[in-house]
């Protein structure tokens, strides 16, 4: 995994090396300070006259993920001249390589208008979803074998962002992004 400080990571498709269809092509590692996931439930209750009310859980869940960090005003590495494979260009972004499950590729760390471009243009959709990974998903919960508090992925979409100036630091901005998201990749519902 990346260093601490980049364990998020924003991508518009799956992290595959191979070409498969639903490959991301915007590889994203961002300087979060902060991660909140979130379940929202919604059981229904039911009342009853002189009685103790009903309780019905449907499983209804409604999973949000919100991050917040620091960005830089501008790209980390001005040698860096290649637009990348992505309609929003890769260009003065400094980057890293990170494997999972054997595919290696290349993750950028956005400057604060290209991230602001990503988050107003990218769309999730079923074939190229947008997916955030926190930490290691490899082992999501302990085997007992290697004891974990893991990592996942979630399916997310865009549902709010800000970007804050932050004063006596010029040269970079803080940001929050809220996203409504698919329950993580390791949670399963009963059938």
């Amino acid at each position: 995994m990346a260093e601490a400080s980049l364990s998020v990571l924003l991508r518009n498709g799956t992290h595959h090396g191979d070409g498969r269809a639903g490959q991301g092509t915007l590889f994203y590692a961002l300087k979060c300070e902060n991660i909140t996931v979130n379940y929202g439930r919604t059981p229904i209750q039911i009342a009853i006259p002189q009685n103790k009310p009903e309780l019905v859980d449907l499983g209804i869940v409604r999973p949000t993920v919100s991050i917040s960090g620091v960005i830089d005003a501008v790209g980390g590495d001005p040698s860096n001249t290649a637009n990348g494979s992505a309609s929003i260009s890769t260009a003065a972004m400094s980057s890293f390589s990170y494997t999972l499950n054997s595919a290696t590729i290349s993750y950028f760390i956005p400057y604060k208008n290209a991230l602001e471009d990503f988050i107003a243009s990218e769309l999730f959709t079923d074939d190229s979803p947008l997916e955030i990974q926190v930490g290691d998903p490899t082992q999501p919960i302990s085997s007992g074998v290697d004891e974990s508090t893991g990592g996942t992925i979630y399916k997310v979409a865009v549902q709010s962002a800000n970007f804050s100036y932050v004063p006596a630091m010029e040269d970079r901005y803080s940001f929050a992004i809220q996203f409504v998201a698919k329950a993580a990749e390791h949670v399963t519902f009963p059938s």
